[in-house]
């Protein structure tokens, strides 16, 4: 291969790059949307975190498997990313509650 078919391969695959980048983050935004959507509306932190777990695998493996099928990706790495996606939609992107600027928690000693 000389250095035309090189840059020519190079940019057709920033190309699909950037494809693939803006599908990811439109799922991407789906999950978050659904998480903060659910905190928004004060559903418990467990019904928010395994519901996020679920969409976020789901989702997940949505995409994968269409990128997987372009690229001849394995059932292993599928797997993982599915196990990835429901790490991060159930333990990463809820949010923990912050602690309260006059609790115990927070290290601030008042005088009584």
């Amino acid at each position: 291969m000389g250095w035309t078919d090189f840059w020519s391969n190079a940019l057709s695959m920033v190309g699909f790059g950037a494809f693939i980048a803006i599908l990811i983050a439109l799922g991407g935004a789906i999950v978050v949307g659904c998480i903060r959507f659910a905190e928004w509306f004060g559903a418990p932190p467990l019904a928010v975190r395994i519901g996020g777990g679920i969409v976020s695998a789901l989702v997940t493996a949505y995409f994968v498997l269409g990128a997987g099928w372009y690229i001849a990706l394995g059932v292993p790495a599928w797997v993982v990313s599915v196990v990835l996606g429901v790490v991060a939609g159930g333990w990463l992107l809820p949010r923990r509650a912050a602690p309260s600027p006059i609790s115990p928690a927070s290290g601030i000693d008042f005088p009584s």
